[in-house]
C-alpha cells in the first residue's frame, strides 16, 4: 500500500469485512501491541468500546485473527465525553 488512497480503500474494505461483528466502533493500521509492548509489526487495528472473552461471543461476533493477509490486534477505545473540566 503504498498511496493514501489504496490504504483507505483497504481500511474501507476491513470495515465491511468486520461490518458483522458488534461493537467494532473503527479500523485503523499500525503496528500491533502484545501485553502492552510495541512489536514492530503492522496490523490492523480494531478498536472496541471493551473486550470480550471468546466464550461470551458467538462465532459471528468475533474479529477474525487476520484479514487479507495482516494480523488483527484488537484495542479498547476508552469513550470520552466532553465535559467543562481543563483543555
Amino acid at each position: 500500500m503504498n498511496s493514501s488512497e489504496e490504504r483507505r480503500r483497504f481500511l474501507t474494505d476491513c470495515m465491511q469485512a468486520l461490518s458483522h461483528v458488534p461493537g467494532v466502533t473503527g479500523i485503523g493500521f499500525g503496528m500491533r501491541f502484545t501485553n502492552g509492548e510495541l512489536l514492530q509489526e503492522k496490523c490492523i487495528q480494531v478498536y472496541v468500546p471493551r473486550k470480550m472473552m471468546r466464550s461470551e461471543l458467538s462465532n459471528r461476533a468475533v474479529v477474525p485473527p487476520a484479514i487479507d493477509g495482516f494480523p488483527t490486534d484488537v484495542i479498547v477505545q476508552e469513550s470520552r465525553v466532553k465535559g467543562n473540566g481543563p483543555v
